[in-house]
């Protein structure tokens, strides 16, 4: 019998991942992807820790590239999210959400890119709700 294992990292070359789990709980864990062939970074260094309440995650690659995502659950319903990436000489990006989500409803605001240093609030911003109308539809709202 054959397993077939579908997923969208398709690439032409040889790539190993050696991963050092140190922790579980609370989580931490260390690894070390090492890769030839078209575009795909030579070396990529991962770190992750989390708990019931934290979660951290950040790559670095060869080129310098840096990217990193931190989640902080202040109770059950209320989560804040992060993202930042730092790429050498090129796209820096950083998202920011803040959801609650209540016994049938959900509700988050979302900032991409967010600068206060050109005088006022730039980048984007989503807000977002979505309300249970019955166990089988919800109904939702979306705005920039």
């Amino acid at each position: 019998q054959r397993d077939v294992f579908l997923n969208n990292y398709m690439f032409t070359g040889i790539r190993a991942d050696l991963t050092k789990i140190f922790s579980m709980a609370p989580l931490f864990q260390v690894s070390h992807q090492f890769a030839m062939g078209e575009r795909i970074n030579p070396y990529t260094f991962a770190a992750m820790y989390g708990t019931g309440k934290v979660f951290c995650q950040g790559n670095l690659d060869n080129e310098g590239s840096l990217s990193g995502r931190f989640n902080y659950r202040w109770t059950d319903k209320l989560v804040s999210k992060s993202q930042l990436s730092i790429s050498p000489g090129g796209q820096d990006m950083a998202q920011f959400e803040h959801e609650y989500t209540g016994d049938d409803f959900s509700a988050s605001l979302k900032m991409l890119n967010p600068s206060f240093l050109e005088g006022g609030m730039t980048g984007i911003c989503i807000g977002s709700y979505l309300q249970s109308v019955t166990p089988r539809l919800a109904l939702g709202l979306e705005t920039l």
